[in-house]
């Protein structure tokens, strides 16, 4: 199941209350401070704990536990090196480390992913609040849409620098072109697998990417910091079973879901016949058809799309009997 994300900026408390699955989340447990950027020698997991490249490309760790004179040291690095352009200026969120890769650039489909093994699989059927921070480096030449995230079960494999060929459950649709500020990414999805590896970055060809002109450096180049992957208090529940014998209770079939702006459900007989149909945000189904005969009691498919206020799509499909 995919879920497609637009950018939420909080105004709100915490969706969530819990253990963050993100191991070293803000990359502050180090083992070595770089200098420089990564590469195929020293990638960055060799710098950072727990997190690692993706691909052959080579996301960077910034800090500020490097000599103002490093090219990845992160509040105005002094570098005045000809190998690689310096991406900019930019505080870590929190601590003294963050990360910086390269989403899309202009002259190829070169692509830099980090990927995090989770501390414990996600469980099926439950909702994560899902959050994390970017900043575009000041000398950037192009900002870009297209951040995603990607939640996988196994720890796949690539040997290139191209775009990955997966779809990620959460996408950010803006172009986020912010080189002053850190820009919170704050969203819901839904886990369908046991869920144990993250990755993030751009999951989108360049003919897919929208990018926006800016200047210097010939990518869109990204900071990332504070991710967060916590189980959220608020769940979507349905009900597996409900009696419409008129007694005042469990008499409708009436989904919780979680602050749908937009509903579409559906429910079929045994034979595959539309028995039911509300585009209600709230519906309840009473155990009638369409013409208001009371269905007979056994099992019914359902199938629900909906949207909820940050936008996240979903479609759930399940079964429930009914008894009187």
């Amino acid at each position: 199941m995919s879920v497609f994300v637009m950018v939420f900026f909080m105004l709100f408390g915490p969706l969530a209350q819990g253990q963050n699955l993100v191991a070293n989340p803000s990359f502050e447990e180090v083992y070595k401070p770089n200098c420089s950027w990564s590469s195929v020698s020293f990638p960055i997991g060799h710098s950072i704990a727990h997190w690692e490249s993706a691909n052959a490309a080579s996301p960077d760790m910034h800090s500020l536990l490097v000599a103002d004179s490093c090219w990845a040291y992160a509040d105005g690095s002094e570098y005045d090196g000809n190998a690689s352009c310096q991406p900019g200026s930019q505080l870590p969120r929190t601590g003294s480390v963050m990360v910086g890769f390269i989403t899309t650039n202009d002259s190829s489909e070169w692509r830099e992913y980090v990927r995090n093994e989770l501390l414990e699989p996600m469980i099926p059927g439950k909702l994560y609040s899902v959050q994390f921070y970017v900043s575009l480096a000041d000398n950037s030449a192009i900002s870009s849409n297209n951040i995603g995230v990607y939640f996988s079960t196994d720890r796949f494999e690539s040997t290139n620098t191209s775009t990955l060929p997966y779809t990620p459950q959460v996408e950010v649709k803006q172009i986020i072109g912010n080189d002053v500020d850190w820009v919170e990414i704050d969203t819901v999805v839904l886990a369908s697998e046991p869920w144990k590896y993250l990755t993030i970055g751009n999951f989108r060809s360049n003919e897919e990417t929208d990018i926006k002109d800016h200047q210097f450096c010939p990518w869109a180049y990204y900071y990332i910091d504070d991710v967060s992957v916590i189980l959220s208090e608020n769940q979507t529940t349905i009900p597996t079973v409900f009696t419409p014998n008129g007694d005042g209770l469990n008499d409708t079939f009436r989904p919780y879901l979680l602050e749908p702006e937009s509903v579409d459900a559906r429910i079929y007989n045994r034979w595959g016949r539309l028995i039911y149909r509300s585009n209600d945000t709230y519906f309840e189904w009473s155990g009638e058809n369409k013409t208001g005969l009371n269905v007979p009691d056994g099992v019914y498919y359902w199938v629900i799309a909906y949207r909820d206020r940050f936008q996240n799509e979903y479609n759930l499909k399940g079964y429930v009997s009914v008894l009187r």
